[in-house]
């Protein structure tokens, strides 16, 4: 796994670089790794999964993402050929973006002020859609 995991983090300045939005670059998230036993720490696990969890700007098609996760794929079995990889996309969906003169945004800045004494300032796309500063 340490082998795959450091070319997957080899690989992420090339997503970040590839989905750029409003000024910010690409996000990627090494989101989970799940393997082994609790029971034997002490050995190699049989299987183990490895979850990315790639933002998806509103410029980017939904299948340019996931062509983009594929060839990811493809090099890494390339690369390790015996370690018996598998790729799945489990989960979907297009990059989107809303007003900042829209009543869901103007509604989470107003509550944001409410609780934490100051205004909304997020930089960064947030599940998939930029929330404007």
């Amino acid at each position: 796994m340490q082998d795959v995991l450091a070319a997957v983090y080899e690989w992420v300045p090339s997503w970040e670089a590839k989905s750029p939005y409003a000024g910010h670059k690409g996000i990627v998230n090494v989101g989970c790794i799940r393997g082994g036993h609790i029971w034997r720490a002490s050995r190699t696990p049989e299987h183990t999964d490895l979850c990315l969890d790639l933002r998806v700007p509103p410029t980017m098609p939904v299948q340019e993402a996931r062509r983009a996760a594929k060839q990811l794929f493809l090099d890494l079995c390339k690369r390790y050929p015996d370690y018996g990889l598998e790729f799945e996309t489990y989960v979907s969906v297009p990059g989107a973006q809303i007003s900042e003169n829209h009543i869901l945004v103007k509604t989470i800045d107003s509550m944001h002020t409410r609780v934490i004494g100051k205004p909304h300032r997020s930089e960064l796309p947030c599940s998939g859609v930029l929330m404007p500063p």
